[in-house]
C-alpha cells in the first residue's frame, strides 16, 4: 500500500486530477491563514483581471483537516468551472452561489465522491 501523502501534497494531487478531468487550469495555495479580505472563509478563488486569458485563477484553501480542505478545494474549483461555462462578471462574482453554480458544484462533488474520482486522483 502506498504511503499516505501529506495534506498539502494530496490537495495538489486532487487539483491536478480536476484540471485534467475538466480540461481547465488552476493554481493552488494551501495556507495556514487566508488574506484578511477572506477572514472567516475556508477558501476562495482569485480570478486574474484578464480572465479567461493569462494566468489561471488561484485557489486559496485554508489548511484545516484533510477532508474539509479537500471539500473546500473542490468547491472553489467548481467556481472556476462555473465561470468558464456560465461566464464571469462582477455581478456573478458577488452572487457566488446561484443555481448555475450549484449545478456545477454538484457535478464536481458527485464525480469525485461517487464516480471514482477520489481513487483516480491518486494517480495524479
Amino acid at each position: 500500500m502506498p504511503k499516505r501523502l501529506p495534506t498539502r501534497a494530496r490537495l495538489h494531487q486532487i487539483l491536478r486530477w480536476a484540471c485534467h478531468t475538466w480540461d481547465t487550469a488552476a493554481r493552488l495555495r494551501v495556507e495556514k491563514r487566508l488574506p484578511k479580505a477572506y477572514k472567516g472563509c475556508l477558501g476562495c478563488v482569485e480570478f486574474p483581471d484578464e480572465f479567461p486569458k493569462g494566468l489561471p485563477p488561484l485557489i486559496r484553501v485554508l489548511k484545516t483537516n484533510r477532508s474539509q480542505s479537500a471539500d473546500t478545494l473542490l468547491h472553489e474549483f467548481a467556481h472556476i468551472l462555473d465561470a468558464h461555462r456560465n461566464g464571469f462578471s462582477e455581478t456573478r462574482k458577488h452572487e457566488g452561489h446561484d443555481a448555475a453554480f450549484r449545478n456545477v458544484a454538484h457535478e464536481v462533488l458527485v464525480r469525485f465522491v461517487y464516480e471514482g474520482g477520489e481513487v483516480e486522483s491518486l494517480d495524479f
